[in-house]
């Protein structure tokens, strides 16, 4: 009897054991919202090393670009320009007063800036003024130069702005492939014929066509080379044809979303100044046409020029928007005054409107006016004549704000 009370008081010791080992329901719901509290907290911590890692990654990106640009210096004798017109058969009409629609500069203007740049890069390539090339004349039949590689002698004009320039000059023709939906692009360098380098790498009745070819001087990746979506359809020109780069912040290809991330190329043309609408993205940041949008517009003094810039622009070391009282005085100094611009618009995809940038080792720099957006930074001030109340009212701090993110060539880290 001993026995059996003994083995049923340890079975009862057993069970009560066992169900003390159990949590309880408020027990859970303690642990559950400690494990919440410290997610909450971790979350913060994670964001902020993923989009540390992801601005590291394009700065690193910034920095290989520009050590690609310098290849090219070193190989061609200049930097690249950061806006070229490209006629197909050789012939630049350097004498054309024509403005070009949507752009701030003659045709004859940008003819000579380009043939500038292109008989510098290219000495034995044979370009006109007038009348035909010389090969033509000479009888060698039918030829063009390839410069979009999409195999077609395109019969007209077309430009090339800053982003364009930048795959472009470092990554020779492209190659696309339309039957891919949106097209895609591989660069793949100028020809090594001295005569044409501007051929695609598949001969298509071009009679100066040579297959053997030098490498990019850059190797872009594929994967975020895209058209810019509104390359010259605001002015009438033929379309480019050559891509842009996305940055590798992963935001939407051109045409799927709001924003744009190409990375912009502004050249100084070592003269020390830029030229703003060398890069204008017609539906960046507001979604619309922005040369018609007072706030993402300020004033810019360039080359004896005044005038509103649609973003991006390039950044200087003075002021050059003094909405609330005139036109600055004195001369216009830009960062990098003598080299280049690179700028990825950052993870938001806006890059603002640029302008005056106050480095943090400046005397006068402070985290409220690195980015100041007119001389006294006063907040809202007036747009231009004709704009809308709503637009001029629109606080400049806040305007500038997007450009916080935004990474550059010639400081290490964003801009705040």
């Amino acid at each position: 009897m001993d026995g059996q009370q003994r083995t049923k008081d340890k079975g009862q010791r057993t069970r009560r054991a066992g169900a003390r080992r159990g949590f309880t329901m408020i027990e859970l719901l303690v642990v559950i919202i400690i494990i919440a509290i410290l997610i909450g907290l971790l979350l913060p911590a994670i964001n902020s090393a993923i989009r540390a890692a992801k601005n590291g990654a394009v700065s690193a990106e910034i920095s290989q670009l520009s050590q690609a640009i310098e290849s090219f210096k070193n190989r061609y004798g200049d930097y690249p320009p950061s806006r070229v017109i490209l006629y197909e058969n050789g012939q630049f009409p350097v004498g054309d007063s024509t403005v070009i629609p949507g752009e701030n500069i003659t045709n004859g203007q940008l003819c000579q800036q380009t043939l500038a740049a292109l008989r510098k890069f290219f000495p034995k390539v044979a370009f006109s003024t007038s009348g035909l090339p010389a090969p033509v004349l000479q009888g060698q039949g039918n030829y063009w130069y390839d410069y979009n590689g999409n195999g077609v002698f395109d019969q007209g004009a077309y430009i090339l702005h800053g982003h364009d320039c930048l795959v472009f000059f470092l990554g020779g023709v492209p190659l696309p492939n339309t039957a891919a939906v949106p097209p895609t692009y591989g660069m793949i360098g100028f020809g090594q014929d001295p005569t044409n380098p501007f051929t695609n790498s598949v001969n298509n009745g071009n009679t100066m066509y040579n297959g053997n070819r030098q490498p990019p001087i850059f190797e872009f990746n594929p994967g975020r080379l895209f058209l810019d979506p509104h390359n010259n359809t605001a002015n009438g020109l033929l379309p480019a044809q050559v891509p842009g780069y996305y940055d590798s912040f992963g935001n939407a290809p051109p045409g799927q979303g709001t924003t744009l991330n190409f990375y912009t190329y502004f050249s100084a043309y070592g003269n020390g100044a830029y030229n703003p609408d060398d890069v204008n993205f017609y539906t960046e940041d507001d979604g619309g046409n922005n040369a018609t949008q007072a706030p993402l517009a300020p004033f810019w003094l360039n080359f004896q020029r005044t005038g509103f810039s649609a973003v991006p622009n390039p950044y200087t070391n003075t002021p050059t928007s003094n909405l609330g009282g005139g036109l600055p005085s004195g001369t216009v100094t830009f960062q990098k005054g003598q080299s280049y611009q690179i700028i990825s618009a950052g993870v938001d995809g806006q890059y603002g409107v640029g302008g005056q940038y106050i480095p943090a080792t400046s005397a006068t720099s402070t985290a409220s006016n690195a980015l100041p957006y007119d001389v006294a930074n006063t907040g809202a001030g007036p747009g231009p004549p004709g704009s809308a109340p709503a637009q001029a009212e629109l606080p400049s701090t806040s305007i500038r704000l997007r450009e916080g993110d935004n990474l550059t060539n010639f400081k290490s880290g964003t801009l705040q």
